[in-house]
């Protein structure tokens, strides 16, 4: 009963000290014209809201965007900060640290590319009119750039592919210090340079340290990158020195019947030292190999590579029928974990074929042992090897599979199964996965004594899968609908998280 009374207050004052958690909720965002907002980044006691409106409503012709500024309670201190989008305006970068909110602008003007910068002091009551840092001589689409930045904040890269007809693009690349003082301009050509991933959204987010994106820049300004080959089924893990001196790439050999589904990549600075790793599938989306490398940036070597295949359903089944979403994502430190949700059971058929899928892999060293029965009764169950847990999957099942990059650890693998309602169209899991120093955190929402109330749960495993009853404690039952879908990681140790009340929209900040 004093448990009880000592949560009740701690919802009252919207905010609480769970363990190694703080939860803040933030007011009721209302306007009936907005028609979007997300949590655009953490300077050092303040966060930055980003609000799209119904332009239909308003007396201007460009696009505006409409930032609020909270403080570390959540209480709003400014929202008076409104600023219309040029029409030659390609692509922006906002970017937070510590003392300064940035807005970076890629505009075009007459055949060249320049970069405008426009800085906030971090409450937002004081912002420069902008100045351009510095230019490209030529026009790309907002798609061709990247930017990213460095662990300890301290430098930030922008990659720019230039397109050139029948042949390879052209790599632009600059690097700056964490006050966009331009340290070095170098321009790469090499028939095997490609573009890894794209920022495809108008308003995008420096690729950071904790993302595992397949494009990674260290502390010390050498930045690596994991792309595919022009010229085979493999792929190239490219490392890029800090004084522009050049760069050197290592080949990761996929096995040629495969077909890459996503990579993740990652840097220790500590260490000096880089992970990457490969998912793939054979025909199937239920087949799969994962291939993982260990990099000395020192040695500029590999010293550990392994090759991982497997099932990801037992028996004969070969077709996910009622899978919803899949991610792969990094451990940092550890390795990389597969995760598989789940969705409405699919009623025709169960299998597909009458024989073993091991015969999809050339030479024959496939393994898929089948659980036949196990207990789940508190929702999680993990076994000490990759296993095929399940013939059917229910909604909110997920399914984790873990992959070294130590050579002294090993595989193994998971089911953790949370009923959920969310939208199955979602690109993203109703799982959030949040690596935690030696511990691994699962929020997601749960039934509440099998009503139809739902309210942010937890569930920590240790990096060896075990499930640990003290390593977090459950969000509390607060009458809102967190919407993990929508989570988005702001910091290395804090995700935003909006809420529904009813129509009304907010949101939560959850700090490990």
């Amino acid at each position: 009963m004093e448990q009880k009374s000592v949560i009740l207050c701690a919802m009252l004052l919207s905010a609480c000290f769970l363990d190694a958690q703080r939860v803040l909720y933030s007011p009721i965002i209302n306007n009936r014209n907005l028609i979007h907002f997300e949590v655009a980044g953490k300077t050092s006691a303040y966060y930055w809201i980003l609000k799209e409106e119904n332009s239909r409503t308003k007396h201007y012709s460009l696009p505006q965007q409409n930032f609020e500024v909270y403080n570390s309670r959540l209480k709003l201190v400014n929202n008076d900060l409104l600023f219309p989008i040029s029409a030659n305006t390609k692509k922006e970068y906002l970017v937070a640290s510590k003392y300064y909110f940035d807005r970076l602008l890629l505009l075009e003007d007459s055949g060249k590319t320049n970069l405008f910068l426009q800085r906030f002091s971090e409450d937002g009551s004081q912002y420069s009119t902008g100045k351009i840092v510095a230019s490209f001589p030529f026009n790309e689409p907002g798609n061709s750039f990247l930017l990213l930045r460095s662990e300890d904040k301290s430098k930030i890269l922008l990659l720019c592919f230039e397109f050139l007809p029948s042949s390879p693009p052209s790599l632009h690349t600059i690097l700056f210090d964490s006050n966009w003082g331009q340290l070095l301009y170098k321009i790469y050509q090499h028939p095997f340079i490609s573009q890894p991933i794209i920022q495809d959204d108008f308003v995008s987010y420096p690729i950071e340290s904790f993302e595992g994106t397949p494009v990674q820049l260290a502390n010390s300004g050498e930045w690596m990158m994991a792309a595919p080959s022009r010229t085979d089924n493999n792929f190239l893990l490219f490392h890029f020195c800090n004084d522009g001196s050049g760069f050197s790439f290592k080949e990761i050999k996929l096995p040629s019947s495969s077909e890459l589904e996503d990579l993740a990549l990652t840097i220790n600075n500590a260490r000096g030292e880089a992970s990457a790793g490969l998912l793939s599938k054979f025909h199937y989306r239920a087949l799969k190999n994962v291939q993982v490398v260990h990099y000395s940036l020192e040695n500029q070597q590999f010293d550990f590579d392994s090759s991982y295949r497997f099932s990801t359903l037992s028996g004969n089944q070969l077709k996910n029928d009622n899978l919803v979403n899949e991610r792969f994502v990094t451990v940092p430190g550890n390795g990389f974990i597969l995760l598989k949700e789940y969705g409405r059971v699919f009623q025709e058929g169960a299998d597909d074929i009458g024989w073993s899928p091991s015969s999809f892999f050339a030479d024959n060293n496939f393994s898929n042992p089948v659980i036949s029965s196990y207990d789940n009764s508190n929702g999680y169950t993990k076994f000490n090897k990759l296993v095929s847990m399940a013939s059917e999957y229910q909604r909110g099942d997920l399914a984790l599979f873990f992959f070294p990059a130590q050579k002294n650890d090993s595989c193994w693998s998971a089911l953790i199964s949370k009923q959920q309602i969310t939208e199955m169209n979602s690109p993203n899991l109703s799982y959030v996965f949040f690596p935690e120093k030696e511990k691994l955190a699962l929020l997601y929402n749960s039934f509440l004594n099998s009503g139809e109330d739902q309210y942010g749960s937890s569930t920590y495993i240790d990096k060896q899968g075990n499930i640990l009853h003290d390593g977090g404690l459950a969000f509390w039952k607060f009458d809102l609908f967190l919407n993990f879908q929508q989570a988005r990681q702001i910091d290395a140790n804090e995700i935003a998280v909006p809420y529904k009340d009813n129509q009304r929209s907010g949101f939560a900040i959850i700090e490990f």
